[in-house]
């Protein structure tokens, strides 16, 4: 699988979720569920992107000014105002990821060959660089927050490697279900009632069982080529596809504001 079906497949699935957000019912449970599986995917684009594009600076610009781009369509989508400050879209998060991806691969690679770090040493400075990354994200409420940049983080380390990645997402997607049992443990709760209540979340028809959703993007991940297609074969038609994806973003939002909450009012 080239990755621009990858990209097709994660705006489906990201599409699916935003305009479940204003249905109910069964329906609700299986466009949010789908949704799900569309930001691992976004992560892992992300982290291969990184180590193939021309210009980190310029990945990092686009992301940036196309997340300024896309928050008054993000408000008025899931809040029906231009300004919402309780939360901000989701490239936000992905330009955040770039940089914690920038940070592990360039501190280590500066520490050890500038400065006579050992390997160790360097990567555990890079990773030390990623916190404040993490929480910016948080800070910001940026959607998926910190628990997104480090995924992020995870699929540029393990990108390539079934094993670590299957963990590393599998941690992503059981987060919610970890805070279940956590609050419940924090409260005072016995270990076998917060298992049993994180159990009981399991369910499509909680949030916490939505989000185990995510896992379902491993399959995809693993089957991605590292190749980039052909298609198209001009310059200009590979630049007019990488912006088509970048427009999809505020312009889906736009769409689905525009049918979900202004049409129905008329």
């Amino acid at each position: 699988m080239y990755p621009v079906l990858l990209k097709i497949l994660a705006c489906i699935c990201m599409l699916a979720d935003h305009i479940g957000v204003f249905t109910d019912g069964t329906l609700y449970i299986v466009l949010r569920s789908v949704g799900r599986i569309s930001f691992p995917l976004f992560a892992f684009l992300l982290a291969q992107g990184y180590h193939h594009t021309h210009s980190k600076r310029r990945y990092l610009a686009r992301l940036f000014l196309c997340g300024i781009l896309s928050e008054v369509p993000y408000n008025l989508c899931f809040s029906g105002t231009v300004y919402a400050p309780g939360s901000i879209n989701v490239l936000f998060t992905l330009a955040l990821g770039l940089c914690a991806l920038f940070c592990l691969d360039q501190i280590p690679a500066f520490l050890t060959q500038k400065r006579n770090f050992s390997e160790d040493l360097a990567a555990l400075c890079g990773l030390v660089c990623c916190i404040p990354l993490i929480l910016c994200a948080e800070w910001l409420h940026t959607d998926y927050g910190g628990w997104g940049v480090l995924l992020i983080m995870g699929m540029g380390l393990f990108c390539r490697r079934p094993v670590p990645l299957g963990t590393v997402l599998f941690l992503f997607s059981a987060r919610e279900c970890g805070a279940i049992a956590g609050g419940l443990l924090k409260s005072g709760a016995s270990p076998a009632e917060a298992f049993s209540a994180m159990v009981s979340a399991c369910t499509p028809d909680h949030i916490a069982g939505r989000a185990l959703f995510a896992f379902l993007a491993l399959p995809f991940i693993l089957l991605c080529s590292d190749k980039q297609s052909t298609f198209p074969h001009s310059v200009v038609g590979k630049r007019a596809l990488q912006y088509t994806f970048y427009l999809f973003y505020p312009v889906h939002l736009l769409s689905v504001a525009l049918f979900m909450r202004v049409l129905p009012d008329l």
